[in-house]
């Protein structure tokens, strides 16, 4: 950890430790509850010598499902609100090699066929394959793209031929993504081809002995075993379901009897909201009340067990998440200090602080003197170095709870709490001496000018950055390479 951003790492840690805390506590309320309710159906079940074996088998496959299925779902969400893609888009898609590696990322870190965007503002399609994919593909007049950018929802689900592979049907998540005015600019999202989801579904049925497949608001079959005869596309085609078509197509839990070859059975259907389908179980052999006890007891622990890894998981997973997002978010990849955007909240907090417990509180503002002409006679490759070095000098200088920020170009802010001014100018020769006597990039001659302001009580924000820079046009109206402190 650099020294500048101990106070700024700090409260992001205790900010992702809450909301984990948060996220796991829901998740477990959510699971004793649930818990809760089924074993009490069970129970009620078994008292009215209505036997019900298939409760906790599909509230358990229901729980597998949110781990197996609906993980691409949160993968497409976070792609369409990741910072960098938005960025990325909005500022002309340039080096879409960047893109690529991102997206090859998102595949490999969770086990997906695809992961692609696909631009609504240059019509071109990028996916973790080959690259890109040109905008002859007309991409944005498929019926797939048109659904997913007017629908109502964030979000769609469809099944179509692969991109790459068009002898593959997968299951793809398109996902708006929005810039910050609201205007969508593209789709993101994952994709699963139906064979994988199919093996799937076929180890549900061998494990828990049931026929388990998935419907769409149509009746037609959408996900099934890979054993099962596709002979029936449709729930509407079998007659022994006809009479209860509307007992299933309820958006909530529903159970009922039916005949099945002459033989007595029970059906469960489920909405899943997020896939816009319902969950099909059939059990086609009624049991006894003692194997329903023991499916309660099995059930429960299975449960227990899942939602336990499921809850580790989900705290692993938002943790790594929080952490790229932070470090993408609040450190300048170039300079290795905080951004402006991470700066900001951090001199909001400093300020209020010195307001009501009467601190003091000072900032260093310093410019690279002709940095341009830097860049122009040596190049940007000995500009970013100058930078990085500049950067590395104030990090060496400042203190355990001083910020050090990459203000904009080759301007940088050192936030100095507990200094007043006279101190605060010491910092700046300081970092100033160490400047001068640093290893020069190939033999260029580097000076930086200062301002320098301590925060007046009731100042705003914007003042006192204000005065700190008013400072350093002094100095630099004075002939650079000088410390002005500000009035």
């Amino acid at each position: 950890m650099i020294i500048d951003s101990k106070v700024w790492m700090l409260f992001m840690l205790l900010m992702r430790k809450k909301y984990n805390t948060i996220l796991l506590g829901f998740l477990l309320c959510g699971f004793i509850l649930t818990s809760w309710l089924s074993f009490n159906l069970a129970h009620n079940s078994i008292s009215k010598e209505t036997v019900n074996p298939l409760s906790l088998t599909q509230d358990t496959v229901y729980s597998e499902i949110q781990e197996d299925l609906m993980q691409p779902i949160y993968a497409a969400k976070n792609m369409a609100n990741n910072t960098f893609l938005r960025r990325w888009a909005v500022q002309g898609e340039s080096k879409p090699e960047l893109l690529i590696e991102y997206l090859k990322y998102i595949k490999q870190d969770i086990n997906i066929d695809i992961s692609f965007f696909a631009s609504s503002q240059s019509g071109v399609f990028y996916h973790d394959g080959d690259g890109v994919i040109s905008g002859s593909e007309n991409f944005t007049q498929q019926q797939w793209f048109i659904a997913a950018i007017n629908s109502p929802h964030d979000y769609v689900i469809n099944i179509d031929q692969h991109h790459l592979t068009p002898s593959k049907y997968t299951l793809f998540i398109n996902y708006k993504v929005v810039d910050a005015h609201e205007n969508i600019i593209g789709i993101a999202g994952v994709g699963i081809t139906l064979s994988k989801l199919k093996k799937i579904i076929t180890q549900y049925q061998r494990h828990y002995h049931r026929k388990i497949y998935f419907i769409d608001e149509q009746g037609s079959i959408t996900l099934q075993a890979s054993s099962e005869p596709t002979k029936l596309n449709n729930i509407h085609q079998n007659d022994e379901l006809l009479p209860y078509l509307d007992n299933i197509f309820l958006k909530q839990q529903t159970a009922f009897e039916f005949e099945y070859n002459s033989q007595p059975a029970i059906l469960h259907s489920r909405w899943v909201e997020q896939l816009g389908w319902y969950l099909i179980i059939e059990h086609h052999n009624k049991g006894t009340s003692s194997l329903v006890s023991q499916e309660i007891l099995s059930s429960l622990l299975l449960s227990g067990s899942l939602i336990l890894l499921v809850l580790c998981y989900a705290h692993r997973t938002f943790d790594k998440y929080q952490r790229q997002i932070e470090a993408i978010a609040s450190f300048d990849k170039l300079s290795n200090a905080l951004n402006r955007q991470a700066f900001d909240p951090l001199l909001t907090q400093h300020v209020i602080q010195a307001q009501q417990k009467q601190q003091r509180l000072s900032l260093i503002l310093l410019d690279i003197d002709h940095f341009k002409h830097i860049n122009d006679s040596y190049g940007h490759l000995a500009g970013d170095k100058i930078i990085q070095q500049v950067a590395l000098t104030c990090q060496q200088v400042a203190q355990d709870n001083d910020v050090v920020c990459r203000w904009g170009g080759e301007e940088f802010i050192v936030l100095l709490p507990h200094s007043d001014l006279a101190k605060a100018q010491q910092t700046a020769e300081q970092i100033k001496h160490q400047l001068k006597n640093m290893v020069q990039v190939q033999e260029i001659a580097v000076t930086v000018s200062f301002g320098v302001a301590q925060y007046q009580i009731k100042e705003s924000d914007e003042s006192f950055i204000s005065r700190a820079d008013n400072a350093l046009l002094q100095a630099k109206r004075l002939g650079r390479n000088r410390i002005t402190l500000a009035s």
